[in-house]
C-alpha cells in the first residue's frame, strides 16, 4: 500500500486515466446539504489565496484485466463524483453565457484536463465511470440537455450552477479553489486487502450504511467478471425487493439464523463473522435473493400472489412491529419449502397478531418481544424434533407458556382492557388498526378504513359526546356523571361516522337523522347504534357484549393440543428477567 498528499485535482489529471467505480459500491447519494458544505469551504478558500483545504482519502488500485491508468475508486466516489459535477455545471454555465470567465480557455482546460480523455479509441472518451444508474446521470451532463431529472447528480449539478449564478461566484476563483483540495492518495498493491482498508477509514462524506458494507464485502473479494454478473443477477433483485433498506433486510435474515437479536450497527460485523471469504459464492447469493422475495411478502403484503394469508400480513405490516419479522420470515420460509400449508401459514400468523394487538391493548412493554421472536421458530422446530409434535402446536405452545411482561393476556384480561380503558386516546395506528379490523372482520367486501380516516372521510367519534349538553344530561339521567366518567372514552361509545364532526356536540337523536349520520350508514359498527332509540348504560353496555364477541372471534386465544415431555428444556429462557 502506498499513500501520498496531493492535490484532488493532481489526481484527476493525466491524458490517460480512467475512474471506475466498481459495481460493489453505492449510487451516487450526496443530498444538497453535503453540496452546500462543500460549496460554503470553497467560498471561504476563495478568500485565503494559497491555502490548501484537506478532502478526504481516497483508496484506489489497478482495475484487474485493464489498463495501467484504469484505476478502480475503492473509497471516494462521492467525492470525485461531486467534484467531476460541481466542474460541469461551471463548464455549462460558460458554455451558456451565464458567467463570464477571467480566461477564455478556462472550459476546454476542465474539460479536457480533468472530465474526458478525447484520444480515447473507446466511443465513451469521459474518465469517470459510476455503476450503471448514475452512468446514464452522468454522461447525460455532457450533453446540450436531456439530463436525468431525477437523478440526484443532476438534482446536485442544478443545485452548484444556480449557487454560482445567484450568488455571482467567480468561476475562475471557484477553480483555483478547487484545486487546493488536498486529499490522501492510497493506491493498492496486489497483496492488500481493500476491505480491511476500506473498513478502517472515516472519510468526510455520507457514512456508509450496514448494508452498504455487506455488499462491498461479498462483492469485494471476487474477480471483476463475476462481480458484475452478482451484481445485476442477484444483488440489484436483492435491493429491489427489499425497498431499497438492505440494513433491515440483513438485520433479520441474521436474527433468524442465529437466533439471537441483532442490533442496527452490528449488523455488518455479525454477518461478516459467520460468512468468511471462503463462504461466499453463489449459492450464498440464491439463498440471500430467495429469503429477499419472502421478505417482500412481509413488508409490501399486497403485491404479487394472492395467497389467503395477505390480509393477515397486511395487518401486521401497518402495526409496525419489525421484531416479529425474523419469525415472520422463518414461516414464510418453511411454506415455500412445502413444510408448512396457506392454511398453516395463515393461523400461525394470527397467532401472532393476537399476540402482539392484545399485548398492546392490556399494555405491556415490548421489550422481551426482540428476543422472543428471534428463538421463536428455533424452539418450535426443536419441538417438532424431539416430541413429534404439529408446528402449528408447538408454536401455540411456545407462546402460552410466556409468563409476567412477556405473557399472552388471556380472555379475561384482554376483555375487561378492551372494553374497559381510553381507547380514544391510545395510539393513532393502534387505534386506526383497531377500527379498521373490527369494522372489516373477515368480510370480502374490504372497506379501506385506514386510509378513510387518515384523510378525514371517516372520523373516530363519541357516541356520547365530550362536552355534555342539558339535552343528553336528562337522556342519561341521574347518574349521568358516573356514566359520563366510566364509558366516555371506551370502545363501546366510539364509532366510526362520516358527518362533519362539528356535528359531535349534538343530541343522540340528532346524529342519527342527519346527513350520514347512524341512520344513513352503511358501517356494520354502526347497526347497533342505529337500531337504538336512546343512548345511555344499558345501550353501552349491551354494545360491550357484542363488540366482546366480534373481538373474541378476531383476535382468538389460541389452542394447543402439546403437552411436554421435558418441561426445562423445552423452551429459551427470554422471559424478562
Amino acid at each position: 500500500m502506498k499513500g501520498s498528499e496531493k492535490r484532488l485535482m493532481q489526481f484527476m489529471d493525466g491524458s490517460n486515466k480512467r475512474f471506475i467505480i466498481p459495481v460493489y459500491q453505492r449510487n451516487y447519494s450526496w443530498k444538497l446539504e453535503h453540496c452546500k458544505q462543500l460549496l460554503d469551504d470553497l467560498k471561504s478558500l476563495i478568500n485565503k489565496n494559497n491555502t490548501p483545504h484537506f478532502f478526504g482519502s481516497v483508496v484506489s488500485s489497478h482495475m484487474e484485466g485493464g489498463n495501467r491508468e484504469d484505476f478502480l475508486i475503492i473509497d471516494g466516489q462521492q467525492r470525485i463524483t461531486t467534484i467531476s459535477i460541481l466542474l460541469l455545471a461551471i463548464i455549462h454555465l460558460i458554455k451558456e453565457g451565464k458567467v463570464i470567465p477571467k480566461k477564455d480557455s478556462l472550459s476546454m482546460q476542465i474539460l479536457e484536463t480533468h472530465l474526458i480523455d478525447k484520444y480515447q479509441n473507446e466511443e465513451r472518451k469521459i474518465r469517470l465511470k459510476p455503476i450503471k444508474d448514475d452512468c446514464d446521470a452522468f454522461d447525460a451532463l455532457f450533453s446540450e440537455g436531456n439530463f436525468k431529472d431525477n437523478s440526484t447528480i443532476t438534482k446536485n449539478f442544478t443545485y452548484f450552477a444556480n449557487r454560482i449564478i445567484n450568488e455571482n461566484i467567480c468561476v475562475d476563483d471557484l477553480y483555483d479553489a478547487i484545486c487546493r483540495l488536498e486529499i490522501v492518495d492510497i493506491f493498492l498493491e496486489k497483496e492488500d486487502n481493500p476491505q480491511l482498508i476500506f473498513e478502517s477509514l472515516n472519510s468526510t462524506g455520507l457514512e456508509l450504511e450496514e448494508g452498504d458494507k455487506i455488499r462491498n464485502y461479498i462483492l469485494m473479494g471476487l474477480p471483476s467478471k463475476k462481480q458484475d454478473e452478482y451484481y445485476y443477477k442477484y444483488w440489484v433483485n436483492i435491493e429491489k425487493q427489499t425497498n431499497f433498506n438492505v440494513s433491515e433486510f440483513f438485520r433479520t435474515y441474521l436474527t433468524l439464523k442465529l437466533s439471537r437479536t441483532v442490533i442496527i450497527r452490528d449488523v455488518y460485523f455479525t454477518f461478516k463473522s459467520q460468512f468468511s471469504n471462503k463462504d461466499i459464492n453463489e449459492e450464498l447469493f440464491k439463498e440471500l435473493l430467495g429469503y429477499s422475495y419472502l421478505y417482500n411478502k412481509i413488508i409490501n403484503p399486497l403485491d404479487g400472489d394472492k395467497t389467503i394469508f395477505r390480509d393477515v400480513l397486511y395487518r401486521l405490516n401497518y402495526l409496525d412491529f419489525s421484531v416479529t419479522y425474523p419469525t415472520i420470515l422463518a414461516i414464510l420460509y418453511k411454506w415455500k419449502k412445502g413444510a408448512l400449508s396457506e392454511q398453516e401459514v395463515k393461523k400461525l400468523l394470527i397467532t401472532i397478531e393476537c399476540y402482539i394487538f392484545r399485548r398492546t391493548i392490556v399494555g405491556l412493554p415490548t421489550n422481551s418481544l426482540a428476543k422472543i421472536f428471534a428463538n421463536l421458530d428455533k424452539d418450535a422446530s426443536k419441538l417438532v424434533r424431539n416430541d413429534n409434535v404439529k408446528y402449528l402446536d408447538a408454536f401455540n405452545y411456545i407462546l402460552l407458556s410466556k409468563e409476567n411482561n412477556s405473557r399472552f393476556p388471556d380472555d379475561v384480561e384482554f376483555k375487561n382492557e378492551l372494553l374497559n380503558r381510553n381507547i380514544y386516546n391510545m395510539n393513532s395506528k393502534y387505534k386506526n388498526y383497531l377500527f379498521s379490523y373490527l369494522e372489516n372482520r373477515n368480510s370480502k367486501e374490504q372497506i379501506d378504513v385506514i386510509s378513510k380516516i387518515e384523510n378525514r372521510t371517516y372520523t373516530i367519534e363519541h357516541i356520547m359526546p365530550q362536552t355534555l349538553s342539558d339535552e343528553w344530561i336528562n337522556e342519561l339521567g341521574k347518574n349521568y356523571k358516573e356514566i359520563y366518567n366510566q364509558y366516555l372514552h371506551t370502545l363501546p361509545n366510539l364509532t366510526l361516522t362520516g358527518y362533519n364532526s362539528k356535528y359531535s356536540n349534538r343530541s343522540f337523536s340528532e346524529k342519527k337523522t342527519i346527513e350520514d349520520g347512524f341512520k344513513d350508514s352503511n358501517l356494520r359498527l354502526n347497526q347497533f347504534i342505529a337500531s337504538c332509540r336512546k343512548w345511555g348504560k344499558a345501550q353501552l353496555d349491551k354494545r360491550k357484549d357484542e363488540l366482546s364477541k366480534i373481538a373474541f372471534k378476531l383476535w382468538t386465544y389460541p389452542k394447543t393440543s402439546y403437552i411436554p415431555t421435558d418441561l426445562e428444556n423445552s423452551i429459551s429462557d427470554d422471559d424478562e428477567e
